[in-house]
């Protein structure tokens, strides 16, 4: 299976896995205004990264069939009243994805937006701690989802935030830094 098939439906998983737990109908977004609450830093023991969560993150793991390979996606998430934040790693098998290039990082956001039945706006290319990134904004029935997707050493990572500001959003995935 091409990487530009296997990698939307990744991001796509962890979205929806975000959304579906997360969004009800009618929740606020959450104000940039409000005051910032004070940070935990999260550090994963799989991926060498740490990053700052509003709060104490819950880990998971969710088992998840790509291209005919069983793979874990490993999560960290936060939630403080409607809002969540989450980061998910996925662990690609060597060689899986060889070439990580623009196209496939807008591949995998337009393939969330698509399978959430949402639509993706303000999409553009970041930085994360060195890793070249696509950001976008999906837009479902029931509120936002703010995405950012990145890959490092054969793993794709989403950071997202559900039902937050942009400079919610921003603080987190500023704060994500590996060689935790």
């Amino acid at each position: 299976m091409s990487r530009f098939v296997v990698v939307p439906v990744v991001a796509l998983a962890i979205v929806l896995g975000v959304s579906s737990c997360s969004l009800t109908p009618g929740s606020p977004v959450v104000a940039a205004s409000q005051p910032a609450a004070q940070t935990v830093t999260y550090t994963s023991p799989d991926f060498g990264y740490s990053v700052d969560f509003g709060g104490t993150a819950v880990e998971s793991s969710v088992p998840q069939s790509v291209g005919g390979y069983n793979l874990v996606i490993k999560i960290a998430s936060w939630t403080g009243g409607d809002r969540v934040q989450t980061v998910s790693a996925l662990k690609f098998p060597d060689g899986l994805i060889s070439t990580v290039n623009d196209a496939l990082l807008t591949a995998s956001l337009e393939g969330a937006a698509t399978s959430s039945q949402g639509t993706l706006s303000d999409q553009k290319f970041i930085d994360v701690d060195g890793e070249r990134g696509a950001s976008g904004t999906v837009t479902v029935s029931s509120g936002v989802v703010r995405v950012v997707v990145f890959f490092h050493d054969g793993a794709q990572f989403t950071i997202s935030t559900v039902n937050g500001s942009q400079d919610q959003q921003d603080s987190l995935v500023g704060s994500f830094v590996f060689g935790a």
